[in-house]
């Protein structure tokens, strides 16, 4: 998920280019998820602040019935890129240590930015729906899927 963005970056404040975003983005751990939206770069006295509508479409475990299922997860992320290197004369700049940089050769890399956003919004409990019955305690049966026969103590 990487942009080169030295065009936007000599352009006046205020200047916005947007772009579709299509692809994958790893999450760690071998974990990948397709994700599509809309991009928008936001030039700022101080660097690029991106503006993004992405959708990441998920596949989880359910926490009460463990079946597997896929859902989406809208986004909406807006954060400012700092350059770390001159736009016009290549010179190194200063960046805070706790933001998100636009690297010297002037790419702009939404990776890690996108991936603390999908794991932040992530919901806490994973639900393949929001009355699901999980499992029997007695049997392991899922009581989603048919009728509970089990005598309850």
């Amino acid at each position: 998920m990487c942009f080169d963005v030295g065009e936007q970056l000599r352009e006046p404040v205020g200047t916005v280019h947007t772009c579709d975003l299509e692809g994958r983005m790893g999450l760690g751990e071998g974990v990948e998820v397709p994700v599509a939206g809309k991009l928008s770069f936001t030039r700022t006295s101080h660097g690029l602040l991106v503006t993004a509508d992405i959708e990441a479409k998920m596949d989880a475990s359910c926490n009460r019935c463990l079946e597997d299922y896929s859902f989406s997860l809208p986004l909406h992320m807006q954060e400012e890129f700092l350059p770390t290197a001159d736009p016009w004369k290549g010179g190194r700049l200063v960046t805070p240590e706790d933001t998100f940089t636009i690297d010297a050769h002037q790419v702009l890399d939404l990776t890690e930015a996108l991936r603390q956003y999908i794991l932040l919004h992530m919901p806490m409990k994973q639900l393949c729906q929001p009355e699901c019955r999980g499992l029997c305690p007695s049997c392991g049966q899922n009581l989603n899927l048919f009728p509970h026969t089990c005598r309850q103590d």
